[in-house]
């Protein structure tokens, strides 16, 4: 799932830098869309294996709403943050040479010019926006999500075999649309992953 999420961040900053702002909505439907159907690939691919947790935050609330076996938590995480870091260098590698061409090294960490790559791997604060509103925004959007995700896994409010994934799909489009605000990373440890790569010149 990260690979393909940060794969589309990486495939919308070459598009800008290619097309420039004539670019930024085809971009920013890119994203989204794009982000939704990852979500739902993953899911896809971990539901029979670990029950769909390929989020820190959907697991933890497993845990503790859902009675997921703690024991099997910090597996489940240390998993997670593993995938998340070797998409994130898959992806740096993939896309190395672009990255070389449209900008200087030095413009690679600095989340203020237009051209750095850190926002491909990590989500920052929007203009305007501090920090303490970027944690409000993270946490609505992970708690709609996290709601959405126990509704479709509620026995009494099933949706069709095999859909589940296709809802939270479309949910974590829906999100990026209405609440994305700072750059909905909703996946902290897809974040941090990140940001543990773009250091890395």
């Amino acid at each position: 799932m990260t690979v393909l999420g940060v794969g589309i961040n990486a495939q919308g900053w070459v598009m800008k830098m290619e097309y420039g702002n004539v670019a930024e909505i085809p971009v920013f439907l890119l994203t989204q869309f794009g982000r939704g159907f990852a979500v739902m690939s993953g899911y896809y691919c971990s539901g029979n294996v670990s029950g769909s947790h390929i989020n820190p935050a959907t697991t933890i609330s497993m845990a503790i709403f859902r009675r997921s076996p703690w024991t099997h938590i910090p597996f489940y995480i240390l998993s997670q943050f593993l995938g998340c870091l070797i998409a994130s260098f898959l992806v740096r590698r993939y896309y190395y040479p672009s990255f070389l061409y449209y900008t200087e090294l030095s413009a690679w960490t600095d989340i203020s010019s237009i051209n750095s790559t850190a926002r491909i791997f990590a989500t920052f604060p929007a203009n305007g926006a501090n920090n303490g509103f970027a944690c409000f925004a993270e946490f609505l959007g992970t708690a709609i999500m996290v709601i959405i995700i126990f509704a479709t896994a509620d026995m009494s409010n099933l949706p069709a075999e095999r859909s589940a994934p296709l809802i939270v799909a479309l949910v974590t489009m829906t999100i990026g649309f209405s609440f994305g605000y700072t750059g909905w990373a909703f996946n902290s440890l897809r974040d941090f992953a990140g940001r543990i790569v773009f250091v890395r010149h």
